[in-house]
């Protein structure tokens, strides 16, 4: 029996629900449910009643909540004795694929504990590159987005090389325009690939960065090639001042804090088969620390009110 499946027990408890507490322990579902299945079968008894409408504690379930609950008390009791001391001597990094709401989560933990000795660091990567620095240890957590017609593919990928993946939210897909663009003072609300096709698509993206984002291009099938750019910053230059269009996942509202769009205009892309999947990996074999999880929860906040 370990700490670990105690604390388990109580999330489970909690919510009455394998699918919630594995969100909120930042474990796979499976990985969650063999555990409980093993500490049942090492006591001998079942803890919890599996039902249709949700996870229930059995009458020997009831009894064991309330002793595992006073263990996990003392437990977070003598933890939190060194918590400040192991936040103050950790570390934090973050492989951020272009996400601006990542961006202000990590300023925001970062000025909570800029006064204490901990290791800050954030990159901008794309997909394989984030893929390639959290499984190498590098980065503690990759933020990524997955396009719909990709994600098994990817799913597959990072189980091949050790990671998890959790979901935070599904996104629209946005057309990114500047003034020179003709549609920059229309009204419109939403729009095609078709009305797109005697504009150049920017991006930063190619094959051998994200082949998912790169074929997205190809499906448009522009009369005009592709501008490749280098980074973010000059992306956004090329679209204030040039009639060419970028595809992004994040709106206006994601980048309120962000200056340099303000003179930009998001329209949503009209494309039924295609939209995108925001969410983080970890290794499979190294747990979050304390400051990992605390960065979740404060990005998880962030994007759950720009949902709103």
């Amino acid at each position: 029996m370990k700490i670990e499946q105690l604390q388990y027990v109580l999330e489970i408890a909690k919510h009455s629900s394998m699918n919630k507490a594995a969100q909120n322990l930042y474990i796979a579902q499976s990985t969650l449910s063999s555990s409980i299945r093993s500490l049942e079968q090492e006591l001998g008894s079942k803890i919890f009643n599996r039902t249709s409408k949700g996870v229930y504690l059995t009458d020997f379930g009831t009894e064991f909540y309330n002793h595992a609950k006073s263990v996990c008390s003392e437990i977070e009791f003598m933890q939190s004795l060194s918590l400040k001391l192991s936040k103050s001597t950790g570390s934090l990094s973050i492989s951020n694929m272009f996400n601006p709401v990542a961006n202000e989560a990590f300023i925001e933990i970062y000025n909570k504990y800029n006064n204490d000795n901990i290791k800050f660091s954030i990159d901008e990567a794309f997909t394989l590159e984030i893929i390639s620095n959290v499984e190498a240890g590098i980065s503690d957590i990759g933020i990524i987005m997955i396009l719909s017609d990709a994600y098994h593919m990817y799913m597959k990928l990072m189980e091949s090389h050790g990671l998890e993946y959790h979901k935070f939210t599904d996104k629209d897909l946005y057309i990114v325009i500047g003034p020179q663009n003709p549609y920059y003072n229309s009204d419109k609300k939403s729009i095609t690939f078709a009305e797109l096709n005697n504009f150049s698509y920017c991006t930063y993206f190619d094959a051998n960065t994200d082949p998912a984002w790169n074929n997205l291009s190809i499906s448009n099938c522009n009369k005009k090639p592709d501008v490749r750019v280098g980074s973010s910053e000059c992306l956004i230059n090329l679209l204030a001042k040039t009639d060419g269009f970028a595809i992004e996942v994040f709106n206006s509202k994601d980048h309120s804090s962000d200056a340099f769009y303000n003179d930009l205009k998001f329209i949503k892309l009209d494309h039924n088969d295609l939209n995108c999947e925001v969410g983080w990996i970890s290794r499979t074999d190294k747990p979050l620390t304390p400051i990992a999880k605390e960065y979740l929860e404060i990005l998880k906040d962030k994007i759950e009110r720009n949902n709103r």
